[in-house]
């Protein structure tokens, strides 16, 4: 039986999000605690709401038009005077990645949207300092009224 959609879509999001320039293989789905110490530059990826798109929650008799959030939170660490050019190009490659194709390459899913970056959050601890932040990704995706993964 296939995952539900939400999840081949979070799946999609991480493969894609893997082996950019800048973050390489630093791509943590479902992170939970801090990056360690010794990983400059990464990406911890979460589930966000998933809402439908309709006012009564059904497009139709067969099926149901969804709007997944995904937050991909930019980590960067480096000198003081480089946090921001190095988390704007990180924030530059999740775009060009996630933009190159807005189905994301699934058939499901009608289009991806960039829903916005959150406030950066410096922290000054450890050998260099860290910032941090959200940037957030809408995806709407149609699924079967009685089976979310098909």
């Amino acid at each position: 039986m296939a995952d539900h959609r939400a999840k081949q879509i979070f799946d999609r999001v991480v493969a894609l999000l893997t082996g950019l320039a800048t973050t390489g293989s630093n791509v943590f789905p479902h992170r939970g605690y801090a990056i360690p110490n010794s990983v400059n530059n990464a990406l911890s990826i979460r589930l966000g709401d998933d809402s439908p798109l309709s006012d009564d929650g059904y497009s139709n008799m067969a099926f149901m038009d969804m709007e997944l959030t995904i937050h991909v939170r930019i980590h960067t660490r480096t000198t003081e005077a480089n946090l921001d050019d190095q988390l704007l190009l990180i924030r530059k490659e999740v775009h060009i990645a996630l933009m190159s194709d807005r189905t994301l390459g699934l058939s499901f899913v009608h289009d991806t949207v960039p829903a916005g970056m959150g406030q950066p959050e410096f922290e000054s601890q450890g050998e260099k300092p860290t910032l941090e932040c959200d940037t957030n990704w809408n995806v709407r995706y149609r699924h079967s009224i009685t089976d979310p993964s098909s």
